[in-house]
């Protein structure tokens, strides 16, 4: 393990940059000043974030019909940002609108090029187009670079397996024309197998970041029906690989360490364990950290934005990578108090092909200005889950996912759930029991509404598994009250 994290710091500071080097790429001396940006006094960091929004509103402004129209209707323009605060009189941009008015509405044209790519988002509910030019994918990359390295022992170079969800397989590439080697794809496009153009060069890209950069091995999704062969297999390749980096659904890694610690079955200690795609429940964190004898570590960000934030090794929030956005936590378009819940809006200060500007991304999270012990001047942000994942129960209280997966955690009886709304208010809560424990479906609703302070009916049903979404992805709570949470009251 030593020698994979020299190996990984000399790749990091010497292959690395001679890789990118073809490609234009400058995300090595980007991320190093990324780094220093992280530990500016706020108030410099404040006056780089007015400067990067001064510029993108006026871009915006000129050559954005949809924001021009927009704001005009608000009687605002690019003249009413005087400070930084002054972006909370800009109105917010939903999903909505990015779907409704892309491209020719949000895209800027005098700074279109070939290198134009159209990014998809893969969202739990909903697919939503943007674009990114060269410059902005290299921010992004030098981006992602510091939230994967940052404190950990993680390098680019050394090996990390995935397990991401099954729709990725489509969304991701895996299951694309591409070879499965750089040697295969050069010399599929020499011998003309493969047609010499855009997408076949993306696809050489790929296969150099997943194999030579990222040095990643991705595996098949994993069944949670209890299938054992299946999860000793997985534990069998981690073994054989013996990664610094495990990187999985929080479902994938949670049935993993119960696999662990039910049979004993260990691989080698794995240093950082990644949850990928969803939201993590805080209880889970102990279980996993002490089957793979290695530290949980987080990052937040999306394919539309980007990384937005990592956390340090005191894994306390996650530190906002404040060059790259501008986040906001907001309840009714005003921003909350420091800790309370609310909306995440974001600002991309960088993406001056389409400006994306106070977007409800569909998060909850609370924010903390408090120093860290890192030395990190950065605020940090605490999510707290999807805003369609939340319940406003009939006394007005918020229940985030974060709470009601943390509240079902330390339920003994139960090992995954499934909590449902229906538009006529009624709750319905699906329960998968642990292996030889039976659920007593009165008392646990009981329990639950007690503790989320409810006087309605809830129905229980025992079931086998908790099936995924579409997206791969699994939701565990399924709300019809959260467009109610502007109005509500704080969490419980």
């Amino acid at each position: 393990m030593r020698f994979s994290w020299i190996y990984g710091q000399v790749f990091q500071a010497v292959a690395l940059p001679a890789l990118l080097a073809p490609t234009r790429s400058r995300a090595t001396p980007l991320a190093r000043e990324i780094r220093r940006q992280q530990r500016w006094p706020l108030k410099k960091v404040r006056q780089q974030q007015f400067e990067q929004l001064r510029q993108l509103v006026l871009l915006a402004q000129e050559e954005s019909s949809f924001y021009r129209e927009r704001w005009s209707e608000h009687g605002i323009s690019a003249d009413s940002l005087k400070t930084l605060e002054d972006i909370q009189r800009f109105p917010i941009t939903t999903k909505a609108d990015l779907e409704t008015n892309f491209p020719d509405g949000l895209s800027v044209q005098s700074r279109r090029n070939p290198d134009w790519q159209y990014i998809g988002t893969r969202g739990t509910t909903r697919r939503v187009m943007v674009i990114h030019d060269f410059e902005r994918r290299d921010i992004g990359r030098a981006a992602i670079m510091v939230a994967l390295t940052e404190d950990s022992p993680y390098r680019y170079g050394t090996r990390e397996v995935s397990i991401p969800p099954d729709a990725c397989s489509v969304h991701c590439g895996i299951e694309s024309d591409r070879e499965d080697s750089v040697s295969g794809q050069l010399f599929a496009m020499a011998s003309r197998r493969v047609k010499w153009n855009k997408e076949a060069v993306s696809d050489l890209r790929g296969l150099v970041m997943d194999t030579w950069i990222c040095a990643r091995t991705t595996l098949p999704p994993l069944p949670l029906d209890g299938d054992e062969a299946a999860l000793h297999h997985c534990v069998e390749t981690l073994r054989k690989q013996r990664p610094l980096q495990l990187t999985a659904l929080p479902e994938y890694l949670r049935a993993l360490a119960q696999y662990i610690h039910r049979t004993g079955d260990q691989p080698q200690p794995i240093p950082v364990i990644r949850p990928m795609g969803a939201n993590f429940p805080t209880t889970w964190k102990e279980e996993i950290e002490t089957a793979f004898r290695g530290t949980l570590r987080e990052h937040y960000g999306s394919r539309e934005m980007g990384p937005m934030a990592f956390d340090c090794r005191f894994t306390n929030g996650m530190h906002l990578l404040t060059s790259q956005h501008l986040i906001e936590v907001v309840r009714n378009g005003e921003p909350v108090l420091p800790g309370q819940v609310g909306r995440v809006l974001v600002t991309d200060l960088n993406n001056l092909a389409m400006p994306i500007i106070r977007y409800d991304i569909g998060d909850l999270a609370r924010l903390d200005d408090a120093p860290c012990r890192c030395g990190r001047n950065s605020p940090r942000i605490y999510l707290e889950g999807r805003v369609d994942d939340a319940f406003v129960t009939k006394s007005g209280q918020v229940l985030t996912a974060e709470a009601v997966a943390n509240f079902f955690a330390n339920e003994p009886e139960v090992n995954d759930f499934q909590l449902t709304e229906s538009q006529s208010g009624k709750w319905t809560l699906r329960v998968v029991p642990q292996a030889n424990r039976s659920i007593d479906e009165s008392s646990l609703a009981d329990r639950f509404l007690a503790w989320a302070g409810e006087h309605r009916h809830l129905s229980v049903r025992t079931a086998y598994l908790i099936r995924p979404e579409e997206s791969g992805k699994f939701r565990h709570c399924k709300s019809q009250s959260s467009n109610l949470i502007d109005s509500a009251m704080q969490p419980v």
